[in-house]
């Protein structure tokens, strides 16, 4: 019968040093790679929110009359898709169809008192303000100015990464697509 090796004469069996370093290197570079996709994530996010809009629209009431008001709160610009003011479950996007309604046909509001802009498919600039509605006051923009708030202003937007926004009344939600938002170029 065949004698057995001594288990302890055997050689033992080593880590090749040039592997062990091997190795730790390839880690590294995982480390690294790791790393540096993470802060290619952290600058796209800083990207994103250094051209952030925040489009507000706000009733303004003042000594001088009374407004519909567009602001750009934000940090980039909005491309403004649509706004409208929902009101006794009608949609309105022009103002003299709403006095006409509101206050009958016989209102006295002219466009040589009233102004008006119409922003939809424009680009607002941060911190930009727009009326979309102003007028003096008279007996008929008071009571203009006491039925509105029952009703609810909407709009749409993007920023310049096609990253779209809904308002509605004081709610905002993210939304696929504005229409009427002017296209960004792409990169």
């Amino acid at each position: 019968m065949p004698e057995l090796e001594d288990e302890t004469n055997r050689p033992k069996k080593r880590l090749d040093p040039n592997w062990v370093l091997a190795l730790c290197a390839v880690g590294i570079s995982f480390m690294a790679l790791w790393v540096s996709l993470y802060e290619v994530s952290i600058m796209r996010q800083e990207e994103r929110a250094q051209v952030w809009p925040y489009l507000d629209l706000s009733l303004s009431y003042s000594g001088d009359g009374f407004a519909i008001v567009a602001r750009n709160k934000g940090t980039g610009p909005a491309l403004v898709g649509n706004i409208s003011l929902e009101l006794k479950e009608r949609e309105y996007t022009d103002w003299l169809p709403l006095l006409d309604d509101v206050l009958g046909s016989d209102h006295g509001v002219t466009y040589a008192t009233l102004r008006v802009s119409d922003i939809s498919g424009e680009v607002m600039s941060p911190e930009e303000e727009l009326d979309l509605f102003a007028h003096p006051w008279t007996q008929p923009i008071r009571r203009l100015s006491e039925i509105i708030p029952e009703g609810k202003l909407k709009a749409c937007y993007c920023s310049i990464y096609d990253e779209c926004w809904s308002v509605v009344g004081d709610k905002r939600a993210v939304t696929e697509s504005c229409p009427g938002a002017p296209v960004s170029q792409p990169r």
